[in-house]
């Protein structure tokens, strides 16, 4: 497939602080076929109005209640019309302007269907605080399925979720996000994605997304418990080995301190 529309679905709700950051990265990719979905929990400080002035032909736009993130992350998937899909949250931005266009080449080079990368997060001032490298050398220049997957998944491994990109038609196969889960939802389509007989995945070895530090899942020690009830549910309910996944998945995020 060349020169596939690649839908950037982007959630918001009262984001006037960052959505311009994210917005800008997006515009400034150097690659042209581009679909902008934006999925507005109906903001009251501006949000909306910023992203109906900078609207354009190849914009999705609506602004209406919805049931959480995960929700108004579904609806913007049933909108999308593009090849591929990602997701950038309205807090974050693409680390370079050339991450669109090394995606699409990644997809046409492999013929495959999903393609993920590396993520940093930053603080407030943009310093980098995490570096969440996606794999070692074992993932370089190979093409892998869900055979390879299951035991990484197993072990506590996780795309960073950010930094995925799929085919519209894998997407229409694994499903929508399970709206059941407030916080993990994410965790939950990551391993029903991998896990996916019909997944071909490609590690594309660069940093996708700058992702901004503060997120739902670790705003407060309830939130972060919360979290972890929620991964523990999705790990049982996924057949994995129950708390030594979990366990395993906390402890793989130390060393992207030190990364």
């Amino acid at each position: 497939m060349i020169n596939p529309k690649i839908s950037v679905i982007t959630v918001t709700y009262n984001s006037i602080k960052n959505i311009e950051s994210s917005l800008n990265s997006i515009n400034s990719q150097t690659y042209g076929n581009i679909e902008k979905v934006w999925i507005d929990g109906l903001s009251t400080d501006g949000t909306f109005e910023y992203l109906k002035q900078h609207q354009d032909e190849n914009t999705i736009l609506i602004s209406e209640k919805d049931d959480g993130i995960f929700d108004a992350i579904n609806k913007g998937i049933n909108l999308s019309t593009g090849n591929i899909i990602c997701i950038l949250h309205s807090d974050d931005r693409f680390f370079s302007n050339e991450v669109l266009i090394n995606v699409s080449k990644t997809f046409e080079k492999n013929n495959v269907n999903v393609v993920f990368g590396d993520l940093i997060y930053v603080n407030e001032k943009r310093k980098k605080i995490r570096n969440w490298i996606a794999e070692e050398l074992l993932f370089k220049n190979k093409i892998l399925d869900s055979n390879y997957f299951r035991e990484k998944i197993k072990n506590g491994w996780m795309a960073p979720h950010p930094t995925i990109f799929l085919k519209k038609s894998l997407q229409n196969e694994v499903g929508l996000y399970d709206t059941k889960y407030i916080i993990s939802s994410d965790y939950d389509f990551v391993i029903r994605l991998f896990s996916n007989i019909k997944t071909k995945a490609f590690y594309l070895k660069q940093t996708i997304v700058e992702m901004k530090i503060g997120g739902k899942s670790n705003k407060s020690l309830l939130n972060i418990f919360h979290k972890m009830k929620e991964d523990y549910l999705i790990i049982n309910k996924n057949k994995l080995n129950g708390f030594f996944t979990l366990l395993k998945k906390n402890l793989s995020k130390l060393k992207q301190f030190w990364s």
